[in-house]
């Protein structure tokens, strides 16, 4: 984990900062794999995205998670794949509030398919299965400052 925030502070201090690269985003709704579970599914919180380079962006946000817990997160994003609007990378980094790390900090990887136009975006993420918390598809929306 010292690795990792060691990286991430790394890539924060070999790039350029761009402050027209400010999004805020606003996490919203989720669809878990396990039906049954009685997992949350209104994911509500708010989070920013700060472009250090067009295809990586430092990210950190919080959020209400699927077992009705507050989450912050904060990591990187980087899509360096780009087809017109549309955007795949992924992000990597740490979350909080998980039943698997104890309600503390935890790593987190996953893939990110973004859409962007203009000043609007949204974000729509696949997260793995965490142990007791079945596979999710959550969905952000964004503006861009």
């Amino acid at each position: 984990m010292k690795r990792l925030l060691l990286l991430c502070a790394l890539l924060l201090a070999c790039s350029p900062v761009r402050a027209e690269g400010l999004w805020l985003s606003a996490t919203t709704i989720s669809y878990h794999a396990d039906r049954d579970a009685g997992f949350n599914e209104r994911n509500w919180g708010l989070g920013v995205e700060w472009e250090l380079r067009p295809e990586l962006r430092a990210i950190g946000g919080t959020y209400r998670n699927s077992v009705f817990r507050r989450s912050n997160y904060v990591g990187l994003h980087w899509a360096p794949l780009r087809f017109g609007n549309w955007r795949l990378g992924v992000i990597g980094g740490l979350v909080s509030g998980y039943p698997g790390y104890n309600y503390g900090w935890g790593p987190l990887a996953a893939p990110v398919l973004s859409w962007e136009s203009g000043r609007v975006g949204a974000n729509l993420i696949a997260l793995p299965k965490i142990e007791e918390i079945a596979a999710v598809v959550a969905l952000q929306i964004k503006v861009k400052f």
